[in-house]
């Protein structure tokens, strides 16, 4: 099935799905979003483990290796780094009309049956979520932010459910509208990267070169929550 759960930001988030005219839809279940209701003892839950990786390029395109890991070189105790540098003529950034939303980490899947372990009856996942860490970042602290929305979809596979955002009317039109000082506002963290990262550990990092926002490097964490095995695709 595939369901969006929107929230409508009141008191519950409601699962949405649609039904043709003449046809009943499935019962609606909703989650309180009252912050007291999670203030409880906090769910256990262990440390991630890598269990691989994965690149992509300037073109965005899919690697099963390593070659966009960086190196962090701690910067002098008061740097002078310029922020706004490169914004004007040395920034390639990523379209962000193009919605990946899980593709990247069902190629790494698909590449990398071999590291996961497989359910014996069906060659399915022995996993119960496959998910974008921000999205479970989302979804956890619903009961604390009231200002922005979310719209997940939400496809069970062989008994693994895909989480994968959907964007919402708002957000379009929030991202549609970002001034010019937002813009290079959310510069400034990618080029605070070229100041303290390197392409190997014998190099130092060279601020002068391109910032391009398509390249990545990315890693594939496994972890346990209460006793739901769930898998999460974590950027470094």
């Amino acid at each position: 099935f595939k369901k969006p759960f929107r929230p409508d930001l009141s008191h519950h988030h409601q699962h949405e799905s649609g039904s043709a005219p003449g046809q009943s839809s499935l019962p609606s279940r909703g989650l309180s979003t009252r912050k007291e209701l999670y203030e409880r003892e906090f769910p256990l839950y262990k440390q991630p483990v890598e269990i691989g990786c994965f690149s992509l390029d300037s073109e965005r395109r899919f690697f099963n290796d390593s070659r966009q890991l960086r190196y962090y070189v701690e910067p002098d105790k008061n740097p002078t780094f310029d922020l706004r540098d490169g914004y004007k003529d040395r920034y390639i950034k990523r379209d962000e009309n193009l919605m990946e939303k899980l593709d990247h980490i069902l190629r790494w899947i698909m590449a990398n049956r071999s590291k996961l372990n497989l359910r014996a009856s069906s060659r399915a996942l022995d996993v119960d979520f496959v998910t974008w860490r921000g999205h479970l970042t989302k979804l956890l602290t619903t009961p604390y932010e009231t200002r922005e929305g979310w719209l997940l979809a939400v496809t069970r596979f062989k008994g693994t459910f895909y989480i994968s955002e959907v964007e919402t009317e708002a957000n379009h039109m929030e991202r549609e509208n970002r001034t010019e000082r937002h813009k290079e506002m959310m510069y400034w963290g990618y080029k605070f990267e070229q100041y303290t990262c390197t392409d190997n550990i014998h190099s130092l990092p060279d601020p002068g070169g391109v910032v391009n926002t398509n390249e990545a490097f990315c890693t594939v964490v496994q972890t346990w929550l209460i006793s739901q095995l769930i898998k999460v695709r974590g950027l470094q």
